[in-house]
């Protein structure tokens, strides 16, 4: 576990920025280098298949209100994806949907009270969950999240908690980044090569197969309600 100051000194050693007889970069240079670090870091956050876990969060559902926002959540942030959901009422699960715009316009009545089929989630800033229909008692919802590889407020002395392999891509991928981002240096062919190989690698072993499954519980059609 590395802290973002050593893998910027590791790009830099990398890219010939820093050399054997060198033991850091300049407090600038470590600035721009940690800028490049975060902005890589926010856009592999983006890219499913870079993202190496999948957590489940909670909402505490109250009777009479359907809409509520990430703030709500038991991580109470923005995630990247949400990946699927259900409703757990009186120790029973039921499996959530998640239905287009289109869909859920179609619903003439959205204020029947219920148990959850529906959720409509808004990824705005603070991303919006609409659910149908409108819990009609105190119920909890679970859903399993992407969220982004590391906090918004990354600083030179935070370890970075990664699982085995992805140090050694993000040193080499953020080389080639501070290389052509502001250090103005020519990368060897050798360090693209591997760079490319390291993300290839981490995408490989982090892909999951769809599966088709049946469908389980109670389900009817969104629209019938028009």
């Amino acid at each position: 576990m590395s802290t973002a100051q050593v893998i910027i000194n590791n790009a830099a050693y990398a890219i010939g920025v820093l050399g054997q007889a060198d033991s850091a970069l300049t407090a600038a240079d470590s600035a721009i280098g940690l800028s490049i670090l975060q902005r890589m870091l926010d856009s592999w956050s983006n890219d499913g298949l870079l993202i190496f876990s999948t957590t489940q969060e909670t909402i505490s559902l109250t009777a009479g209100d359907g809409t509520y926002t990430t703030a709500n959540l038991s991580t109470a942030t923005r995630p990247v994806k949400i990946l699927s959901g259900f409703i757990r009422y009186s120790s029973v699960d039921y499996p959530l949907q998640f239905p287009t715009r289109g869909e859920w316009n179609a619903i003439a009545y959205k204020s029947s009270q219920g148990i959850p089929e529906f959720c409509l989630y808004e990824p705005a800033m603070t991303g919006t969950f609409e659910f149908y229909p409108v819990p009609s008692a105190a119920m909890t919802a679970y859903f399993d999240v992407q969220r982004a590889l590391t906090g918004a407020a990354l600083a030179l002395g935070d370890s970075l908690s990664l699982p085995t392999g992805y140090e050694d891509a993000i040193v080499e991928n953020l080389a080639l980044k501070m290389a052509f981002g502001g250090f103005g240096v020519q990368p060897s062919p050798l360090l693209v090569q591997s760079a490319r190989k390291g993300l290839k690698l981490l995408k490989t072993l982090n892909y999951e197969p769809n599966v088709i499954s049946s469908s389980v519980g109670r389900r009817y059609d969104i629209t019938g309600d028009v």
